[in-house]
């Protein structure tokens, strides 16, 4: 049986996680589990769970035409992505009242586009993934899912891209949005967040976490939302290529902001500037030890961007055009990280 207070990342091709594993103490590691469709009704689930001794976190939903779109109830988990506006805990709130395992779910993204699997749109990504682990720790779920190690046709992966796992057929393939677009610098964030949420569960076996080495891991959408072109929607709405549609379009750029994101780990109080090419700096002030998110607009500004510390981190990333190279836009996201990276 699991124990409260432990995080799982969805495995969605039984690939090894242990890729990840090297790379976090004890104290920051998590479980891998598949998930599986299942036609089976909860009482046939039920009578699974009994024979085998293992956990069974079914998933139930409904869907409504709320910014928070997915309604949670039934022994299950629950992923929330944002339409236009910013994730919001309603339903994961009054879900967690009823006392019934729960797992709440944390991605970072959301872009898909493919028409061979009837889906082509883009949720909210911008914050999430400093959003939804705050929200885990107000909430502190029995577990919490990472959403995922390995999905690259829906752009939330954080595990290392692997060629073979991407969709390619000729109607689903995600290797345009996909290739060139690394994920696992997020995997640096978990050192702080993990050990947060375990902290909050067992504070004697897991202390509060600390910053060992300053790192800014920053991401971004590599031109406008608004430049090139696209069959994809902004929400899942009703579509050409939508098979599913339940909510109400809204241009891609009301979805996501064109901006540069970024969660700065310092060791002591501390500023963090951005640049986009040769235009002005941005320095935020004023940060805290610990955890700190920060971002910035990038509005018309085009060029190669840069991130430092007034620690004296440094860090570039992918360059930011006015549109896209190729006609086709991209909504997937770059991620970088300036520091000791893997440490």
């Amino acid at each position: 049986m699991l124990c409260k207070g432990k995080v799982l990342i969805c495995n969605m091709q039984c690939s090894a996680v242990q890729y990840a594993v090297s790379r976090l103490s004890s104290a920051e590691r998590f479980d891998t589990f598949l998930t599986l469709s299942t036609g089976r009704k909860e009482k046939d689930i039920d009578g699974r769970k009994r024979s085998t001794g293992l956990l069974y976190v079914v998933q139930f939903y409904v869907v409504q035409r709320e910014p928070v779109q997915v309604q949670c109830r039934g022994l299950k988990f629950c992923t929330l992505h944002c339409t236009t506006q910013h994730c919001t805990t309603t339903a994961i709130t009054a879900y967690s009242a009823t006392g019934k395992s729960y797992m709440m779910g944390g991605s970072p993204w959301f872009y898909t586009n493919l028409p061979g699997y009837g889906k082509s749109w883009a949720w909210r990504g911008d914050s999430l993934w400093y959003d939804r682990w705050q929200q885990v720790l107000d909430i502190l779920p029995e577990f919490a899912e990472i959403v995922t190690w390995n999905d690259f046709g829906e752009s939330h992966y954080i595990g290392p891209i692997v060629e073979s796992g991407i969709p390619q057929d000729p109607d689903t393939d995600a290797r345009p949005y996909v290739d060139g677009m690394d994920h696992t610098a997020w995997l640096e964030t978990l050192e702080w967040q993990i050990v947060a949420y375990k902290h909050a569960f067992d504070p004697i076996a897991y202390p509060a976490p600390s910053v060992k080495e300053d790192k800014i891991i920053y991401w971004y959408r590599l031109w406008p939302a608004s430049a090139g072109l696209t069959s994809a929607t902004g929400n899942n709405c009703p579509s050409p290529t939508n098979k599913f549609p339940y909510h109400e379009c809204a241009p891609i750029g009301e979805v996501m902001e064109d901006g540069i994101f970024a969660i700065a780990l310092l060791t002591a109080p501390g500023s963090v500037s951005i640049a986009i090419g040769g235009g002005a700096v941005q320095t935020l002030e004023g940060l805290q030890a610990g955890i700190n998110f920060l971002s910035r607009p990038f509005g018309g500004e085009v060029g190669v961007v840069s991130v430092s510390s007034s620690s004296g981190v440094k860090g570039s990333g992918k360059e930011i055009l006015a549109q896209p190279v190729g006609r086709e836009t991209n909504f997937n996201a770059w991620v970088g990280c300036a520091g000791a990276y893997g440490s």
